[in-house]
């Protein structure tokens, strides 16, 4: 199994093997899975927001653990965070107030990953970002797993 990085995912990134395998036939088509033009090929949960800059979806591949785990996908191809047009914080603020109120969270993460590949862990390069409700915290419990960077060894 070559797991290499293509212009837009990274195979090494992958976490299960049915999302390995359909990052190989995105690598093999050569497009990028977050792109508006090919997003529903490749993503087989519905969208439930289509807004001017982002689109709001549950994550095909959640995070182990996760008792909610939605993507917010900007709809155009950037991957700096800097590139982000400032209006569309706005409307990325209001998806968080949708979902927050559609789970009454009691408690959450939202990270972004931006950049190269390399130094965040993300699987796609397209900025998008997560937004995660797991368990409350208890004796048999353990912490949900999320690649944000590396750490020198």
């Amino acid at each position: 199994m070559n797991k290499k990085k293509t212009n837009y995912i990274n195979l090494k990134h992958a976490r299960a093997e049915d999302q390995l395998k359909q990052m190989e036939q995105i690598a093999q088509d050569g497009v990028c899975p977050f792109c508006r033009e090919h997003f529903e090929k490749y993503h087989k949960s519905p969208i439930e927001i289509n807004g001017k800059f982002w689109l709001l979806t549950k994550n095909d591949f959640p995070y182990d653990g996760t008792e909610v785990h939605f993507l917010i996908v900007y709809k155009t191809h950037i991957v700096n965070i800097s590139d982000v047009e400032s209006s569309a914080w706005i409307e990325f603020g209001e998806h968080i107030k949708f979902l927050n109120k559609k789970y009454k969270t009691p408690g959450g993460a939202i990270f972004i990953r931006f950049g190269n590949t390399d130094y965040t862990g993300s699987s796609i390069n397209h900025l998008h970002a997560h937004f995660l409700i797991g368990g409350p915290y208890s004796e048999n419990t353990e912490g949900i797993k999320v690649k944000l960077g590396y750490k020198k060894l």
